[in-house]
């Protein structure tokens, strides 16, 4: 976005000489920051701090940069906030979440940034702000291998219905499972999570 800047100056000239007076240029910045928020994807162990980093851009230059943090499951309630650094070698600006403030379900969380001009960006919303799982320490995030256990027994369970030929004829006649032509298949797999 380009920036939109109003230069005002004053020239005044008095006429009983040649002197003319003239006043600072000031530049009226009416661009806010650009925030680019690195998203936290997956889900997180509340045994240690979380990292939050965004990449802050402005013309005329940054005061501050804050993370407003807050959990997930209280979101009437007030956020916290983190002055976010500045790595001085790039523009990127992190803040570590105390592993006290991490607890399961998750976190709601959103960045803030102010130029120099009071310019104010917000990445994303503060009504809505983006959300990361926090698993409780002793329990290993949940696995999805378990789901694909169930499609396959499914899948399983799906090929013998067809086999046992319940079906019309489809050429061959109907197949009789272990001498029965109404036999059930038992699945046994464990509980989804």
């Amino acid at each position: 976005m380009k920036s939109k800047h109003y230069v005002v100056a004053l020239i005044a000239t008095v006429f009983s000489g040649s002197l003319i007076l003239t006043a600072p240029l000031y530049a009226l910045d009416v661009s806010a920051p650009v925030v680019h928020l690195s998203i936290l994807a997956g889900s997180y162990e509340e045994s240690e701090p979380l990292s939050v980093s965004a990449k802050v851009t402005d013309d005329q230059g940054i005061n501050h940069v804050v993370l407003h943090y807050r959990k997930s499951d209280d979101s009437a309630g007030s956020f916290s906030s983190l002055i976010m650094k500045q790595n001085p070698e790039t523009s990127t600006y992190s803040a570590s979440i105390p592993q006290a403030d991490l607890s399961p379900p998750g976190l709601e969380y959103y960045v803030e940034a102010v130029d120099a001009m009071g310019n104010v960006s917000q990445d994303p919303f503060p009504s809505h702000p983006l959300v990361v799982t926090i698993n409780p320490k002793d329990q290993p995030p949940k696995s999805t291998k378990t789901k694909w256990l169930w499609v396959l027994a499914g899948a399983v369970a799906a090929g013998a219905a067809l086999a046992s030929g319940s079906g019309g004829d489809s050429g061959g006649g109907n197949v009789d499972v272990a001498g029965d032509s109404n036999s059930s298949l038992t699945v046994s797999a464990p509980l989804p999570e």
